[in-house]
């Protein structure tokens, strides 16, 4: 999320990035803006671990906290509190992971298949990447389906694997497959 909005010209070099994150999303953010440079902002509900929050600070980024009890639309939640937030400070860039289209696309190029059904939802809104499928060589990656060449995926080498054919399964048209 971070290279792409450097790309596209929405952060620049020394900025503030803001993030609501309760999650670990906010120590990645963390290790990033440290070796580049950034300043980073995290708005988290207090319900996060003190460990959690400590860990956020010792990497450099100011933590502020909302109150978990309060819902979407209140000023103090901290989504609405982070986009507000990045609005009134000069330079800041709201990452805005729950609705950023680099955020499920970096998964898809990145991560395992079990990573993505957190994100199963958002990755059927892209159409093109609807039907994904493992990469030939690599069983970690992820590839659009019209870079790849077969269909099928073994189910235990968790590759595709011709000598296993006769084991293997056509991929879903309907999602990720995870697993």
């Amino acid at each position: 999320m971070i290279n792409e909005a450097e790309r596209l010209g929405k952060l620049q070099p020394g900025g503030t990035i803001i993030e609501a994150t309760a999650g670990n999303t906010g120590l990645g953010l963390a290790l990033i803006a440290a070796q580049k440079n950034y300043r980073l902002i995290l708005v988290v509900p207090d319900k996060m671990s003190r460990e959690k929050i400590f860990h956020l600070r010792a990497l450099g980024a100011t933590v502020l906290l909302t109150r978990s009890d309060v819902n979407k639309g209140h000023p103090a939640y901290y989504q609405d509190y982070a986009r507000r937030l990045a609005e009134e400070t000069p330079g800041a860039f709201y990452i805005d992971q729950f609705n950023n289209e680099a955020n499920p696309l970096a998964h898809i190029s990145h991560h395992r298949a079990g990573n993505l059904r957190p994100a199963r939802r958002r990755y059927r809104r892209h159409r093109r990447w609807r039907r994904l499928r493992r990469h030939p060589r690599r069983a970690a990656g992820m590839v659009c389906p019209t870079l790849a060449e077969n269909g099928v995926y073994s189910c235990r080498s968790g590759g595709i694997d011709p000598r296993r054919s006769g084991r293997d399964r056509p991929l879903r048209r309907g999602g990720i497959v995870a697993g």
